[in-house]
């Protein structure tokens, strides 16, 4: 995916985080820490979930279009053999997978899941676990082991939300042409805090945490702005955010501007140029940040991303 990395930044870890009791939990990971794990209910849980995303990466492997899929994920020049090594490690159960950790809601500020390639492990919410659906849980798994299956296949961050592609494609979830350009211009990253540690993420994301993604609308009669609430691709409803009624005023872009890790709503003026955000908490805008003028109307918004590598976001023309 495009990197443009958030900032977000998470609670730090309890330093009194306890292991999981390996008895009764799957084997794939090299290693599994949770506050939580003395549940036997919670391990068993997230032993079924694992399964099931073994079992659908193993089956993935095995399509007659895996290649051409591992395409639409991970761009044309990914690294075969780094791919062929990955789905090795769960079909043997060896070496070579990433660590899994359960972190508090709290520490993962409302994402249900995230990947650090930095220390190689993935995180997964304790509250994700608790609600008990194992299709859930197993679908942000996937997710998150795509984005770790993308630092391993590829020099550079894959574009996109390249895990949300590659869990969609493992789950033979409907990908429209429509949908598949949205994820491709998104983005997930951030920061999580470790102990003393601050590491680069990428994680699930929406307007109202659910780990779906959701739909941003604009009424160019009213000037209404609003979301619906997604569940794949089901409308599972609607919030309204506010109302601009100066239509020459008009969404170009999302992302996180002011790097608290929440989706913020980039505007332009087509009539004067000038350019600002809404800064945003879930649906609420929360403020206005005036960003620049450009006169010059022949100039256009292309899209947004870090292209510079500092984990800002920054803007494409």
């Amino acid at each position: 995916m495009t990197t443009f990395q958030t900032n977000r930044s998470f609670d730090t870890l309890p330093s009194s985080q306890l292991h999981l009791n390996h008895s009764h939990l799957p084997t794939f990971f090299p290693e599994l820490h949770s506050p939580f794990s003395r549940h036997h209910q919670f391990s068993s849980v997230l032993q079924q979930a694992v399964q099931q995303s073994r079992s659908a990466l193993l089956q993935f492997r095995q399509h007659t279009e895996f290649a051409d899929r591992m395409t639409i994920a991970f761009g044309h020049h990914y690294d075969a053999a780094a791919a062929d090594q990955f789905f090795d490690a769960f079909a043997t159960r060896s070496s070579g997978l990433p660590h899994l950790e359960i972190l508090s809601n709290d520490a993962l500020s409302g994402a249900y899941g995230a990947y650090a390639q930095a220390t190689d492990t993935v995180y997964l919410s304790q509250q994700l676990i608790a609600g008990g659906n194992i299709h859930a849980i197993a679908a942000v798994l996937i997710e998150e082991l795509g984005h770790s299956l993308d630092a391993r296949i590829n020099p550079v961050d894959a574009r996109g939300d390249e895990g949300e592609i590659f869990s969609r494609l493992v789950r033979q979830q409907f990908l429209s042409s429509e949908l598949l350009n949205r994820l491709q211009a998104e983005d997930d990253s951030g920061y999580l805090q470790v102990g003393d540690r601050r590491v680069s993420i990428e994680q699930a994301q929406d307007f109202n945490q659910d780990n779906q993604t959701d739909l941003l609308w604009r009424n160019y009669s009213t000037g209404e702005v609003g979301a619906w609430l997604m569940n794949s691709t089901q409308v599972q409803g609607w919030t309204s955010m506010s109302t601009v009624s100066e239509l020459t005023w008009c969404i170009e872009g999302t992302g996180d501007f002011n790097g608290d890790g929440k989706i913020d709503i980039l505007w332009r003026n087509d009539r004067n140029g000038q350019i600002g955000t809404w800064l945003m908490n879930g649906a609420q805008v929360q403020g206005w940040v005036s960003i620049s003028t450009v006169a010059d109307l022949n100039w256009q918004i292309e899209g947004t991303g870090d292209f510079n590598g500092d984990g800002k976001i920054d803007i494409l023309w």
